[in-house]
């Protein structure tokens, strides 16, 4: 939040660039802004000397969401600083540090590479250095145990605890402005959003990646109890007694009912990515087949965003995670109580004493099972002659059941925005190749263009198909994941402008008009 009184918002330039121009702005005591002379405002153009790399960041209009961030933790505008939504890790951190040593336990606390998709999000950030530097120092250390660690345990069949981080505090403002500066709103307007984006700490409320799988991890067993919905208020137990392994936990079953659940809460297609490599490291058999078998799966139960009203932390004021899981248990027999916890009891033992949610009409954040928000699921698996693998398609109810329109092809993401920019995108399918684990690295999430495509007002005439990861953030058709990949030869690389191409969500294709012989290059 910023201060009552006086906030100064700055746009650094470099030095014979012209000088710093600074607007102060009045700060009501709520919060907002109360004036605001736009006309003194000046951000600096990409690619000025000294601020080249930072300024795609802290001055670019396209980067909203990360100037939000680095206001909240306390920096103006040009400056960088701490990644708000880890601020209080350290914290968790010590005080974990503090117990283990009062429990007379040797332990080692260190660090690795912060880096936050809301920060990196549209650019070229790389995340496989955090995963291996964690694997280095807990292997090659012959640590017994781990905390906040998961997939590089895997295989080594440790005691794995996870300490999440918890869910951020919803903001004050309640639109939903893509595109805000070349729409409605104005700089002033953009200024007080981005001014009280962030609150607090903690990982976003909506069914995001991250939301996703803390959901996914306290199904496995690996979290604290109401730890995916709220701060965590269980004790750890005496795992290392116990001699509970990853291994002895992460079963079929166990992937199961996490997959159950990922339905229920209209989760994000992140998770089917990461279980998908977990199984993979505990060598258990689970395909995308399994993870996206929308007919199969309860549809739609939580009214949770971005597809719906509410965060995660409202689900926690109304109940719990293992109220709704006891829920679960309890009817229909949709999960499997038998799974081994981390605790070194079955989920139904664990579940034993707890209250199951009770289903009403007048619940809007959840609903029975006799009468689901959604009558089929948002996670489509497609095949096509587009994608004769597969692709995962994340339908929310808003985009419809068939779209077809010429291919408009772009090998990143930062040209779609560029075209969108110079009013170059026009109605049809928007194509993004290259973009899966082979053809970029680390898989940079797709949000980028989401939010600009439907600040062009080209939600209902576009369609975004890309074999890359896309976020959970669809308000449009999206269809991401495409396998075959472009890199891999894929009929993604035969698309060229202009191609015609369908998307039947109804009989699950996506394809490619083109004769055969332009498909069998």
């Amino acid at each position: 939040m910023v201060p009552v009184g006086e906030v100064e918002v700055h746009a650094s330039r470099a030095a014979g660039a012209g000088a710093a121009s600074a607007d102060t702005h009045a700060v009501d005591k709520d919060g907002s802004i109360k004036h605001c002379a736009v006309s003194q405002i000046s951000f600096a153009p990409l690619g000025t000397e000294l601020n080249k790399y930072s300024a795609e960041v802290t001055q670019s209009t396209d980067r909203g969401g990360e100037q939000a961030m680095l206001m909240a933790s306390g920096s103006s505008v040009d400056k960088l600083g701490r990644n708000l939504f880890k601020v209080h890790l350290l914290d968790l951190a010590n005080t974990i540090d503090s117990g283990m040593a009062s429990a007379n336990l040797i332990r080692l606390q260190y660090n690795t590479i912060g880096i936050s998709d809301a920060m990196t999000m549209g650019g070229q950030g790389r995340r496989e250095i955090i995963a291996d530097s964690i694997e280095v120092a807990s292997v090659g250390q012959s640590h017994t145990t781990g905390l906040m660690s998961f997939r590089h345990l895997v295989p080594n069949r440790k005691p794995t605890l996870i300490v999440y981080g918890c869910t951020i505090q919803p903001s004050a403002h309640t639109i939903d402005a893509p595109g805000l500066d070349r729409k409605a709103g104005g700089r002033c307007q953009r200024l007080d959003i981005l001014h009280h984006s962030y609150p607090g700490p903690g990982s976003w409320g909506g069914m995001y990646a991250a939301k996703s799988m803390s959901v996914c991890i306290e199904i496995l067993s690996f979290g604290l109890p109401i730890s995916s919905s709220a701060p965590a208020t269980s004790q750890a137990n005496k795992i290392l007694e116990l001699d509970m392994g990853s291994r002895d936990v992460l079963t079929h079953e166990a992937f199961s009912n996490a997959i159950t659940m990922m339905h229920a809460f209209r989760g994000s297609t992140n998770p089917v990515l990461h279980l998908i490599a977990i199984v993979k490291a505990a060598e258990i058999y689970i395909t995308v087949d399994d993870c996206a078998p929308a007919h199969r799966r309860p549809h739609s139960l939580a009214n949770m965003k971005p597809s719906g009203k509410h965060m995660m932390i409202d689900l926690n004021a109304l109940s719990s995670l293992p109220a709704l899981l006891k829920y679960f248990l309890d009817n229909l027999n949709l999960l499997n109580g038998d799974v081994m916890s981390i605790t070194g009891k079955i989920l139904a033992d664990n579940l034993r004493d707890v209250e199951a949610i009770r289903m009403g009409k007048s619940q809007g954040d959840l609903a029975p099972l006799n009468a689901p928000l959604k009558s089929t699921g948002h996670l489509t698996l497609m095949r096509g002659n587009l994608c004769t693998g597969s692709t995962i398609s994340e339908l929310m109810g808003k985009e419809g059941s068939y779209v077809e329109g010429p291919a408009i092809c772009f090998n990143e993401e930062h040209l779609v925005m560029e075209a969108i920019k110079e009013r170059r995108l026009k109605d049809g399918h928007v194509i993004i190749q290259y973009a899966g684990p082979g053809g970029m690295p680390s898989v940079s999430e797709l949000l980028g263009p989401k939010v600009p495509i439907m600040g062009a007002r080209l939600g209902k005439t576009a369609a975004l198909i890309s074999d890359g990861r896309l976020s959970a953030a669809s308000y449009f058709f999206c269809t991401g994941h495409v396998v075959p990949e472009a890199i891999d030869g894929g009929p993604m690389a035969l698309v060229e402008d202009g191609n015609k191409i369908t998307i039947d969500s109804k009989v699950r294709e996506v394809n490619l008009h083109v004769d055969q012989q332009t498909l069998t290059k």
